[in-house]
């Protein structure tokens, strides 16, 4: 999870991580591989990086569940329930336990807080 108090900071930090900037000096690794070294091959490492946004980029026609849930079916070839598995995972270590599947079912917009 990525928490950051000024919203440059995260920007830059997600162009870096995608290999859209480059990193002046230093090391960024993930899962073992050095992302800023000029031959890693970023597309192999972004099939196992996954991203969701507060504001945008949620499927309104979709539930929560199933936006979660997307990736790694299609991508990883998860069974659904597998996936369904994580994404329930991901809810609860986020505070969600609490009415879990009412939230999980539930459209995004229907679960803005604000």
């Amino acid at each position: 999870m990525l928490l950051s108090v000024l919203r440059v900071q995260e920007k830059y930090f997600l162009r870096t991580l995608n290999k859209l900037e480059e990193p002046s000096s230093g090391s960024i690794i993930i899962d073992n591989v050095d992302i800023a070294k000029k031959d890693t091959n970023i597309n192999t490492v972004r099939e196992n990086i996954g991203m969701v946004f507060q504001h945008f980029n949620l499927f309104n026609n979709l539930t929560v569940g199933a936006n979660i849930m997307l990736a790694p079916v299609e991508l990883k070839k998860e069974t659904s329930a597998e996936a369904t598995t994580h994404a329930k995972s991901s809810l609860t270590w986020l505070g969600w336990e609490k009415n879990l599947m009412q939230r999980f079912n539930h459209y995004p917009v229907a679960n803005n807080n604000g």
